[in-house]
């Protein structure tokens, strides 16, 4: 095509283009592991404190998390660090992206040789199945994490979280969308819960809504009680519904099963809520 508004048109057009395109822009830069001692300061600083005996759920969010590399071994770690302690609740790791095809490879499980060169023999005898050219995750491990396509700048945010490890997204947004997801983040974590950034990123304008607790590696702490606002009121979701789960294959409720189901998850992850209509009539309430 001679000229960009020619494109522009073809792109216009053409949902073929629009998804090349989309790739192209997409960034999925990961692998497992990623900075060894940023995981090993998880373990001495943070899981003591998520991993408490009296604590019967660990909630963790993986956000941007590509093609999974990052979840799982983040559920490594937690499934280790279980076992030694004798920890006896249970652990669920929500990992989110906005590109379902990262998303579906990820609950796929299924990793290339070259992609598991940063796992240790140990852990790769103990999570993963050989297969031809490469290796698949376990089922146990596979069980401890739940996919979801979710925007950061738009989506409703997990609740109720433990730790939140959001790396080397940051360095791509601009500052007022970075104040947004940080604020989003801090509401999101339990009280003092924990925000591991890229060793490249920082908290900027937000320093008075967390602690940092490592310089380095950037693991902050959230300060109870700085209440940060949001910069925007979080948008309902265009499509109308929650972020689609993705669990390597979509999950289809109807009727009973469906109403339960989000009765359980508001159970576990909101407080008591109303929910109303646009004439402000109560349409059912959560507790």
């Amino acid at each position: 095509m001679a000229t960009l508004e020619q494109y522009v048109q073809f792109l216009a057009e053409s949902e073929k283009e629009q998804s090349i395109l989309y790739r192209e822009l997409l960034i999925g830069v990961t692998r497992f592991f990623r900075d060894f001692d940023a995981f090993d300061l998880l373990v001495e600083q943070v899981f003591p404190i998520i991993f408490r005996p009296e604590k019967r759920i660990v909630r963790i969010w993986s956000t941007g998390c590509s093609t999974g590399e990052e979840a799982y071994s983040l559920a490594m770690l937690c499934r280790e660090y279980m076992d030694q302690h004798r920890f006896e609740g249970e652990v669920k790791i929500f990992a989110t992206d906005i590109d379902r095809q990262s998303l579906e490879s990820a609950g796929q499980g299924y990793y290339l040789d070259s992609m598991v060169a940063d796992i240790t023999p140990a852990r790769l005898s103990r999570f993963f199945s050989r297969r031809e050219n490469g290796y698949q995750v376990n089922d146990s491990l596979r069980k401890m994490v739940v996919f979801a396509t979710h925007n950061l700048l738009r989506d409703p945010p997990f609740s109720k979280q433990d730790l939140i490890v959001c790396r080397n997204l940051f360095i791509y947004l601009k500052p007022e969308m970075q104040n947004h997801i940080l604020s989003v983040f801090y509401h999101a974590l339990n009280p003092e819960g924990h925000l591991l950034m890229g060793s490249s990123e920082n908290i900027g304008e937000l320093h008075d809504a967390f602690h940092t607790v490592d310089t380095k590696w950037k693991l902050y702490r959230q300060k109870p009680g700085s209440n940060p606002p949001l910069l925007s009121a979080l948008p309902m979701l265009r499509s109308g519904r929650s972020p689609a789960m993705e669990p390597g294959s979509a999950l289809r409720l109807s009727g009973g099963s469906s109403t339960r189901l989000i009765e359980h998850v508001a159970g576990l992850f909101a407080p008591p809520s109303i929910l109303i209509d646009e004439n402000n009539n109560v349409v059912h309430v959560f507790n």
